[in-house]
């Protein structure tokens, strides 16, 4: 995780991290079915206004779901949206909310077991985490029971990069930073039983990554999960923290890799854990983020989110 530059207080609040941090507070201190509500109409709003939106959503359907009827695409791309409002009305409580009030979110937990005996084992530990639901929620609610370790990419508002900070930390996380220095503690820290999480399904920068089908499709996927897996030995677990139909709060979910981690391969290592996150995704398409571009980078410089 990159720490604030400054780890003081800074006095002066440019306006933009002033307004930001305001609001993150005001919607903390509103009642969840307000927020919810809040966010599903600016969700619905956003695709309604956002020519831009709507077109990465689809392309990221078609692709994912080339079979699937017009009418359910739009349909599901709708929901999607609307999600994903959702999902950033609560973030402010997943960033500032009380451990009881974290708790009291997660309704019901799948296969800890699995973490649990292995963390009691002292053997190092990975868990896969994609873009789906409210992985906000997953972060804190692992730290509040297991003692984690981490990567952090700042927010580049300086104000809200303090209060993500403080967040993933707060109860017992060690995050460090993504240069070298920050990787090589992090796998120290996992090759003496350390536990990470780790979200893998983001375009990584230029030379971090390769080329692998996801949905079918060439998507440039990270290898420095591979090489921290392949070097600490791990065992890997996948988790996912799914938003209720009733809005009453989030279900989280343990399952075992349907692979083997000691894959020498990063190729191989990199589809199997593709298509795992696509069996994820595939239960509850509606909450994972559509409208991010993940196919943006093609082998052959194509960009399927033109023309």
């Amino acid at each position: 995780m990159n720490t604030p530059k400054d780890n003081k207080p800074s006095l002066f609040f440019p306006i933009k991290g002033f307004i930001v941090v305001s609001l993150l507070h005001i919607i903390y201190w509103l009642p969840n079915p307000l927020t919810h509500a809040i966010g599903r109409f600016f969700g619905w709003l956003s695709y309604q206004l956002s020519a831009r939106k709507r077109n990465i959503i689809l392309t990221n359907l078609n692709i994912a779901f080339p079979a699937m009827p017009l009418a359910e695409k739009l349909k599901l791309a709708k929901q999607s949206a609307i999600q994903g409002g959702m999902l950033l009305s609560e973030f402010p409580d997943a960033w500032l909310a009380s451990r009881e009030k974290i708790e009291q979110q997660i309704i019901e937990v799948k296969n800890a077991e699995l973490a649990t005996e292995i963390q009691a084992n002292k053997e190092p530990l990975v868990v896969i985490a994609p873009h789906i639901g409210n992985w906000e929620f997953l972060v804190q609610w692992v730290q509040l029971n297991y003692p984690i370790i981490g990567l952090y990419s700042p927010s580049k508002i300086p104000q809200v990069d303090r209060l993500i900070y403080d967040a993933r930390k707060k109860f017992g996380c060690k995050p460090f930073s993504t240069d070298s220095k920050g990787i090589m503690q992090l796998l120290r820290g996992l090759k003496q039983g350390g536990f990470m999480m780790m979200l893998p399904d983001q375009v990584p920068r230029e030379n971090a990554g390769i080329y692998t089908p996801f949905f079918g499709k060439p998507a440039y996927t990270m290898t420095l999960l591979h090489k921290l897996v392949k070097k600490s030995k791990a065992k890997v677990l996948f988790a996912s923290c799914i938003r209720r139909q009733d809005k009453t709060g989030f279900d989280i979910a343990f399952e075992t890799a349907q692979f083997d981690p000691a894959e020498p391969d990063v190729a191989l290592f990199n589809q199997s854990m593709n298509q795992q996150i696509e069996t994820i995704i595939c239960l509850h398409p509606e909450q994972y983020v559509w409208d991010y571009k993940r196919f943006r980078r093609q082998p052959d410089g194509s960009d399927p989110y033109k023309g």
